[in-house]
């Protein structure tokens, strides 16, 4: 437990480094680990929104995701994610990718255009890459003369939830459709879910 805290501070304390705003959203797309846990408290400590995506998404539903919901930020892991997330129209939006186990992107990318599809270019996805133990490093360094405590006092519990008066209503998912539903404003709720079930 004492290490998942020091993961998610640490995961806390780079992203409001790397720009995250209370508020803004951030996105995993992966399976359950304990980097999905730590990145996900990490994200709402820094005043996220955290927006996961299931696993089992087809490209164009994880782009559908990452799309209508703003998330600039994705944490990702496993080749096949990856693939599917190096999706030109996909990786465009997307300011930083966070690879939650160390993964050849290059490769990757290059079985997806051996394939086929459009994917992002070299110098592109080299520009938005970084790793867990990189942001883990870097969280690491700001860690210190209580940097995380005065971190949580910029961030109100409802800058961790969805605005209403950003997004129509909430995303509920059936099969593989995505509907979309209203909610009471009063009643925000605190994780943005989008994506299919199985």
């Amino acid at each position: 437990w004492h290490d998942l805290a020091r993961q998610m501070r640490r995961a806390a304390l780079a992203l409001t480094a790397m720009g995250l705003q209370p508020g803004d959203r951030a996105a995993i797309f992966a399976p359950n680990s304990v980097q999905w846990f730590a990145a996900a408290l990490g994200i709402q400590a820094a005043g996220g929104a955290m927006v996961p995506i299931y696993a089992s998404c087809t490209a164009h539903e994880a782009g559908y995701v990452l799309g209508h919901s703003d998330a600039a930020i994705l944490f990702v892991d496993t080749a096949p994610l990856l693939e599917r997330a190096l999706l030109a129209s996909t990786w465009a939006g997307l300011r930083t990718v966070v690879l939650l186990r160390d993964l050849d992107v290059a490769a990757i990318a290059a079985a997806a255009r051996a394939k086929g599809l459009s994917v992002a270019g070299d110098a592109a996805i080299a520009a938005k890459v970084a790793t867990w133990d990189a942001i883990q490093a870097q969280g690491a360094a700001l860690d210190h003369d209580g940097a995380f405590e005065r971190s949580l006092d910029r961030v109100a519990l409802s800058d961790t939830a969805v605005s209403m008066a950003d997004k129509i209503g909430a995303y509920v998912t059936f099969g593989r459709t995505i509907y979309s539903q209203a909610l009471d404003p009063a009643n925000p709720i605190n994780t943005l879910y989008l994506g299919m079930d199985q």
